[in-house]
């Protein structure tokens, strides 16, 4: 794995780094219950999320750095967001745990991978949805919606979270194999 002093500066790393700044008001707006500004940098952080994709892919961009530095910034940014909710008592606890789980367990093996075998795993469409349901738990926590509908969101969010989980595993056992030949 080699990173480019040029990585830094590529337009969707550096909205990955942007993603970055938002996590600490973002974090202080959830727990002081602000919840318009809250929205806003969610917003904010979701844009940046899809243009940092966007952009790597077209202009052929695509780095090893933007490998680790855009799911690193999403995972921040919703486990930041989760603890804001937990802290201000908008969320239980417990919620938590799953999140925290999956994630290590992600940041484990890549770390391992890119150790071991200098390869950078991508995410994939079922880490990108998880993540995604992660982040409709937090909206739907921050929004006055019926508790039915909080209840079917975590319920979607964890039954993605296994999914992915299943799907990373499978992924990584893959990789490991194959560039053992």
């Amino acid at each position: 794995m080699r990173i480019e002093l040029r990585d830094w500066f590529y337009p969707s790393n550096l909205l990955s780094l942007l993603r970055l700044v938002f996590i600490i008001p973002g974090y202080q707006a959830i727990v002081r219950q602000q919840h318009g500004r809250t929205l806003v940098l969610l917003l904010a952080v979701a844009l940046t999320d899809v243009l940092d994709g966007f952009l790597a892919r077209r202009l052929g961009q695509v780095s090893e750095l933007g490998k680790i530095l855009d799911p690193l910034a999403d995972k921040l940014a919703i486990l930041a967001a989760l603890a804001g909710l937990i802290v201000s008592q908008q969320l239980p606890a417990w919620i938590l745990a799953p999140v925290l789980i999956r994630d290590t367990a992600i940041l484990v093996g890549s770390w391992f991978l890119i150790r071991r075998r200098a390869i950078v795993p991508m995410s994939n469409i079922w880490g990108k949805l998880a993540t995604n349901s992660v982040g409709l738990v937090v909206l739907l926590y921050l929004l006055p919606v019926h508790s039915n509908a909080r209840l079917a969101g975590v319920g979607l969010m964890l039954a993605l979270l296994l999914v992915s989980s299943l799907s990373y595993t499978r992924a990584f056992m893959h990789v490991w194999e194959t560039s053992n030949r």
